[in-house]
């Protein structure tokens, strides 16, 4: 335990997007709206963090979205599961 560091340093540029996305959130019209642009970005900062590109990420998540019938459909969506490359 004693090579165990007591803190995680995390780079501030990691936070600089939150920082951004908070203010925005300040502005939203309504709560749902600052939910879902919550949510938004957590799906893009989460695509990012397992080394996806947010733009085709999305793209192919709402492409299949729709075609969805079961909870496993769905989660063969989420950013850290392993797909096959078919584009």
């Amino acid at each position: 335990m004693a090579n165990t560091p007591s803190t995680i340093i995390v780079p501030r540029t990691l936070f600089a997007p939150f920082v951004i996305g908070r203010k925005n959130w300040l502005f939203s019209a309504s709560t749902k709206g600052a939910i879902a642009s919550a949510n938004l970005y957590s799906l893009i900062e989460t695509a990012k963090a397992n080394g996806l590109e947010p733009y085709g990420y999305l793209k192919a998540v709402f492409t299949q979205l729709p075609n969805a019938n079961s909870v496993a459909d769905i989660e063969v969506l989420l950013p850290w599961c392993e797909k096959e490359d078919d584009e």
